[in-house]
């Protein structure tokens, strides 16, 4: 392996390290309809949230908002793995790329863990592109969906 090769690889889990450390809202442009909380449950159609600066839980403050969260960095081909929580008779989707959607529902109030595998669109030297986004694989604990 090239000396490059070694360092960018280096330099990539060291990022990644750092990156884990961070607060969730850092991944994400401003949005003050968006809390850091560090409990969150479901009671029926409402959560119970604890806010805390320091919570590793972002959670849609703002009553009847429809503010998404958008990330600070373009996302192509990725793997992404997170816990959610929608509570009943919510509407809830997850955009990748702020355009394909996963539909996210409330199952019994408890707290779900999604995993996606999403292939960006190709595009060839001119811009143009040759081949669509594709949603590859969606599981919700466990289960494909």
């Amino acid at each position: 392996m090239s000396l490059l090769k070694k360092i960018l690889l280096g330099s990539f889990v060291i990022f990644s390290t750092q990156v884990y450390a961070q607060n969730p809202a850092d991944y994400f442009k401003a949005n003050s309809d968006w809390i850091n909380a560090s409990k969150v449950s479901a009671v029926g159609n409402k959560l119970q949230v604890t806010p805390a600066k320091d919570g590793n839980i972002l959670v849609l403050n703002a009553k009847g908002s429809s503010e998404h969260l958008n990330a600070n960095e373009h996302i192509g081909d990725s793997v992404l793995e997170t816990e959610f929580l929608v509570p009943e008779g919510s509407d809830a989707k997850l955009y990748v790329q702020g355009r394909y959607a996963i539909d996210l529902k409330n199952v019994n109030n408890e707290w779900q863990r999604l995993y996606v595998t999403f292939r960006a669109p190709r595009y060839n030297e001119a811009s143009a592109k040759v081949d669509a986004a594709l949603i590859m694989e969606v599981r919700i604990n466990g289960e494909t969906v």
